[in-house]
């Protein structure tokens, strides 16, 4: 440990006086934090298609590891603070600049809430990860298989370094809910119950048709992977489970409204506070909820919110009546949501986006993977879950997912050369999913929703879930009342529990929606008052999406640069 301390010391305290200039220095600090985030995420550069190197690890997961990253970052903050951000010339290096000291920032601040000694989710936990590693690992090779079979004999000691994690976060009081643990356990349970030729980790790499390879696999996989993911499993039964806490809150964790507060920062960017999300949300719901009602007198005849809501729901055409017929309508709203979007911007991605259904151990109201390397971006669906919501639901994710949403925004970024390589690693969610709620908001503009109560529907989610976060984790909101609160709009119970579990594992997520939404929404409304007839909304769409993603702070310099030059050129 004192030989790497030594090492980054000598490193960063020196290199950047080779530098003359500031440009030189911040693209310096960048490169350094790119190559050390990619060396000690070999599993994140896989997975992405960032790296094509053979990696021969996992990510390291030891609490000495978290100790040696930290101070990498804080050495590297020290470095950034001394360049000069005023006598930087070039415009992309300043963006390069706030992002990489937003991210150090925003990190910094997340260490208090100790994340690696309570990581266990239903969600995102390490089962998932490592089920999406053995799907996507490139095998081509003979060099890459010989890669997989040394990185997955390490897994036992991946588990045990997450069990050591873990013991350690008991003893410090830091544990999931006793739900979320739960939630797990019966998700590794399924994974467990395959038979070995038809588990997920074993699958994948039959495709390889490398008899000797696939005969390795196996055994590598029913001698080391199979068990060391049971003694985890154990684990979480039969000690983790009785020690977990039984309230989801994070006033629940050591220093917890502070960790709720940095959850925040890292969703949403610095000085917002859990106090002032909970307030915004609430006026969000007031001022929608006014809307509907006005809404709800033209199409129903009736300005009373809850019988709006109730001629939502009572609508069986609104409703699929089989997995055929939901399949159907992705693929429609897929095909034309796509030739709409011709007219609002200037570019679309190359690569289109397929459709894939959930596995039986994942859980989740649809997602997206984005397009990496060679592999094909993926819609994601939960059939069961789909085929229990609305048509207006089923669009809507197309339209957050794909059309114009976050495949369009992804696929854009990634056809960006200019930025930095730190843009493809780090990512601001208010800025990503506030796109992708901008984006529902501009199918409806776009005349994409197949019903005229889809307005009333979108609009009656908004700012909910800013409500229901800072609600859990800062007021004491039980299950119950988000259920409740879900229920008002007429979302079942298994969407309103889906909010719930959702916010236990990923504080402030959230809250980025509405968050980041607002926020173009306001910077188009500023575009057009300032730009009048000469506003271009495909401009707009590529000035708000030119440097991927960003915080907000720095979309918004953008977007006022952009109307100031072309306000000035009208004057000139």
């Amino acid at each position: 440990m004192k030989k790497f301390i030594a090492y980054i010391l000598f490193l960063l305290l020196h290199s950047c006086s080779e530098f003359k200039s500031e440009d030189e220095k911040v693209i310096h600090l960048a490169d350094s934090y790119y190559g050390h985030y990619i060396n000690t995420n070999p599993e994140y550069a896989l997975i992405q298609g960032i790296s094509s190197e053979l990696i021969f690890q996992f990510n390291p997961n030891s609490l000495e590891d978290f100790k040696r990253n930290e101070f990498f970052e804080d050495s590297l903050y020290t470095e950034l603070l001394a360049v000069d951000k005023t006598q930087i010339e070039d415009k992309v290096n300043t963006i390069t600049y706030s992002i990489l000291k937003e991210q150090l920032e925003r990190t910094a601040d997340l260490r208090i809430c100790k994340t690696y000694l309570w990581n266990v989710s239903h969600r995102y936990g390490l089962h998932h990860r490592f089920l999406k590693l053995a799907e996507q690992q490139p095998l081509e090779t003979h060099l890459q298989r010989n890669a997989a079979l040394k990185r997955w004999a390490t897994f036992p000691d991946y588990i045990q370094n997450e069990l050591n994690n873990l013991k350690t976060g008991i003893s410090e009081g830091y544990t999931m809910p006793k739900e979320v643990v739960r939630a797990v356990i019966v998700q590794i349970n399924r994974i467990l119950d395959y038979d070995l030729d038809d588990s997920p980790f074993v699958k994948p790499v039959l495709k390889t048709g490398d008899k000797i390879f696939i005969q390795d696999w196996k055994q590598l996989v029913e001698q080391k992977v199979l068990p060391a993911l049971s003694l985890y499993r154990n684990f979480l039964s039969d000690t983790y489970y009785k020690e977990a806490r039984t309230d989801i809150s994070m006033l629940e964790l050591p220093n917890g409204e502070e960790c709720y507060n940095a959850y925040l920062r890292l969703n949403i960017g610095p000085n917002v506070s859990g106090a002032e999300i909970y307030e915004l949300g609430q006026q969000l719901v007031s001022s929608n909820v006014s809307a509907i009602k006005a809404l709800g007198s033209e199409l129903y005849g009736t300005d009373q919110f809850p019988e709006i809501i109730q001629h939502l729901r009572n609508d069986s055409l609104n409703f699929f009546h089989s997995k055929n017929e939901l399949m159907t309508c992705v693929d429609s709203v897929l095909l034309y949501s796509k030739e709409e979007c011709t007219s609002y911007f200037a570019n679309l991605p190359t690569k289109d986006i397929l459709i894939d259904e959930y596995k039986p151990y994942e859980n989740g109201a649809g997602e997206m993977d984005p397009a990496t390397g060679n592999l094909q971006a993926y819609i994601r669906i939960n059939t069961g879950y789909q085929l229990e919501s609305t048509k207006t639901d089923c669009e809507r994710l197309i339209f957050h997912e794909a059309y114009p949403g976050h495949h369009l925004q992804i696929g854009i970024e990634q056809a960006q050369i200019k930025m930095h390589p730190i843009s493809k690693i780090i990512s601001f969610e208010s800025y990503t999913e506030g796109w992708a709620i901008y984006a529902e908001q501009l199918a409806e503009e776009m005349g994409l929703y197949s019903s005229e109560a889809a307005t009333i529907e979108r609009r009656s989610e908004i700012g909910r879930f800013m409500v229901i976060d800072a609600g859990i984790h800062l007021h004491g909101w039980t299950r119950e009342q988000v259920v409740d609160y879900c229920a008002e709009i007429g979302l079942d119970r298994k969407v309103g529990l889906g909010m719930y579990y959702r916010s236990a594992v990923w504080p402030g997520q959230l809250v980025a929606y509405n968050y980041g939404g607002e926020e173009i929404k306001s910077l188009r409304k500023l575009a057009e008052e300032q730009l009048g007839d000469r506003f271009d909304i495909a401009e707009f769409h590529t000035k708000v999406l030119e440097n991927g993603s960003v915080p907000l702070d720095i979309l918004r310099d953008n977007i006022v640069e952009w109307i100031a030059l072309d306000v000035n050129s009208q004057g000139d």
